[in-house]
Formats: structure tokens, sequence, C-alpha cells
């Protein structure tokens, strides 16, 4: 069988712990680590794909997270100690945005064997592509954030969703092993396995969703030919609501940034989503899918409501359902707040389309509504 080999001499471990220390400096300071940002940069880039140690590929891929941002808030910022910023500075994330993802994103396909050294990357990659998409804040600012070209962000695209289909697979072939478990300790064994793979699909799909909405409309292509097709089946049932939930927010993400023709297309692939993601007897009690579901209703109605005016009805009493009864606990906060927002998308705000939906219970909604504002959480 294939062998991995690892080299551990003392240059490779000044290597490592170099890295850490770029790590913690440039999270430290922030913008004010963005002078040496491009020559550090620079210097953890090759060692990303360092052949002979997996924990120096890890650290400095997780370097290059903390420079990148700090190349971001320094080029963002309207002034850096009450001086303007220089316009080479500003254009530092661009010159570095394309280059950390290729690099990173290769090196993910070749750590198939390293499964810790691959959610280090994952992580990384989800890092940068966060704060790229960060950058986009309008104004002078705003026209310099690092964006990849139609092509690149294809390409990068691809590449996560192959990685995060064969991670799903693993999922799938990991609970067919579960139900066929002896006893609790393989069980048990099965849901650490699945949870690892959990905490790697997390970051894939955090990574394909800041680059659609870092797009815009311009990314509706690529999901129409790439995302689309990958995750659409995922969308409605299924035992692993991990997928089901990186279905929607995906599908969530097109209807809101795609534009309206992406919208008016996938909206209704969304909604065959989100009915059974708001019904507690179909999402497998899993909070965080349940409000995915209610955001993707949001965006619907705010982006398609033509697909969401056939069961608009049913849908107003599931989400007053979920306000009434409020949260039970921390993780309900977001939950209980996507459902207000909702509600007054679809019968409270400008524009709200489904009054007449509410019927006799109108007033009721919009109370309930006024109630709960403000809202403090809601994404």
């Amino acid at each position: 069988g294939v062998k991995t080999v690892t080299l551990n001499t003392d240059v490779i471990q000044e290597k490592s712990q170099a890295s850490r220390a770029l790590y913690e400096h440039a999270a430290a300071l922030g913008e004010a680590f963005a002078p040496y940002a491009k020559v550090c940069a620079a210097a953890m880039i090759p060692n990303v794909s360092f052949q002979y140690n997996s924990e120096v590929r890890s650290t400095s891929a997780q370097a290059l997270a903390p420079i990148f941002e700090a190349a971001c808030a320094y080029a963002t910022a309207s002034s850096v100690g009450g001086k303007p910023v220089p316009p080479d500075m500003r254009r530092m994330p661009q010159q570095l945005f394309s280059s950390v993802c290729n690099t990173v994103v290769k090196q993910l396909a070749e750590e198939r064997a390293e499964p810790e050294t691959m959610l280090a990357l994952a992580d990384a990659l989800s890092d940068v592509t966060c704060a790229a998409y960060s950058c986009l804040s309008g104004g002078e600012a705003g026209a310099n954030a690092p964006r990849l070209t139609e092509s690149e962000g294809r390409q990068l695209v691809q590449s996560l969703a192959g990685l995060a289909a064969e991670c799903l697979e693993r999922r799938r072939q990991l609970y067919e092993g579960m139900a066929g478990a002896q006893d609790e300790d393989e069980r048990f064994e099965y849901q650490e396995a699945l949870d690892t793979e959990c905490e790697l699909l997390t970051p894939l799909v955090d990574s394909i969703g800041y680059t659609l909405k870092s797009a815009g409309p311009k990314f509706a292509r690529t999901f129409d030919a790439v995302v689309g097709p990958a995750f659409s089946s995922m969308l409605e049932g299924g035992d692993d609501t991990r997928a089901r939930f990186a279905a929607v927010c995906l599908f969530d993400d097109c209807v809101e940034h795609c534009g309206p023709e992406a919208a008016a297309k996938h909206a209704p692939s969304l909604l065959r989503g989100v009915l059974p993601g708001i019904d507690d007897s179909r999402n497998g009690g899993d909070t965080e899918l349940k409000q995915a579901a209610v955001y993707g209703v949001a965006q619907i109605a705010r982006h398609a409501p033509h697909v969401l005016a056939p069961v608009a009805g049913d849908v107003l009493g599931v989400l007053c359902g979920i306000v009434q009864r409020g949260a039970n606990d921390e993780d309900e906060v977001s939950l209980v707040e996507n459902a207000v927002s909702c509600l007054g998308s679809m019968v409270v705000f400008k524009g709200s389309r489904f009054a007449a939906a509410a019927g006799g219970s109108l007033a009721q909604v919009k109370e309930l509504v006024l109630d709960s504002l403000p809202i403090k959480e809601d994404e």
C-alpha cells in the first residue's frame, strides 16, 4: 500500500514554529501587520505544498488567513494612523487573493491521507474567502475588494464541490455502517467519524458560499453548471441533515445574491428544501437546518414571491409558531429572529406581498412581529 514518510528535523520544526509565530503576530496586530503581508505571504505560499511535513503545510496555510485578513483590513480602511492608505496597499488583497486560493485548494486535493491537514487547509481557505467577501463594503474600499475572475471562481468551486462530494459520500457510507452497528461503542465510533467529516464539510461549503456572494450575479452560470447539479439532490430528504443543511445554505445564497433570473430559476428547488426543513417531523431536529430553511423562505419571499404564493398560508402558520414558542436556548435565538424577519418580509414591511395569505389573522401576525422587535442576531 501507499506509505506516508514524514521528516521532522530541527529545520523543519523551525519552519512550523515560524509559521505559528506569523499567525499569532498577524492575528494580534490586524491592519498594523499589513505592511509585512506581501513578503510574509510570499514566504508561506510555497510551504503550503511542502511535501516532507504535514505540520508545515498546516501551519503555513493557517498563517495565510490572518496575513490576508490584515491586508484586507488595511486596504479597506479610510485611513491608518491618521494617514491615507497608499494605492498600492489598497491593491494588495487583489494581488494575493488568487494565488492564495489556488495554492490552498490545489493542496487540499493532495491531503486525502491527512485528514487533520485537510481540515486545517479548508479552514484557512474559508477564512480567506470570508475576508475577501467582507471587503465588499462599497466606496473606494469596496472598489478594491479582492475578486476572482469568473474562470478562477468556477475552477475553485469545481474543486471544492468535488471535495465536498467525497466528504458526503464518506458520510453516507458511515451512516450505512452505523445502521448495522452491534453495540453503543461501535455506534460512538461511527458518530465520531461523522463529526470529523462534518468539521471538514463546513469550511468547504462556506468557501463556496463566500465565493458565490462575492461574485454576485456573475456567479449564476457557475451555480447552474457546478453547484446546482452537485447539491440539488440533497435538498429534500435523507438521513444526513448536514448534507441538507449545506444544500439549503447554498441555494439560499443563490436566490439572495445571484440576481433575479437565478432567483426565479432556483427558488422552486429551494422551496422543495425549505418546506421539509421548517417541518419538525422532517428536519431531524436539526436547528441549523431549520434556521437555514427559514432564511430561505425569506429570500424566496423577497426575490421570487410567486414561487412561495401557493404555500404562503401554511408557511406563515409555521413561522408564527416558531416565534410564539420563543427560544429555549441560545442556539434557537437566531432561529426565532430569522422567523421574525421572515414574517416581516411576508406581511409587514414595505413591499410585502402575502398579507392576504394571513387572512383574518393579519393583525395578530403584525402584532407578533412588532412585539418581537428589535432583533439583534438575525443574519
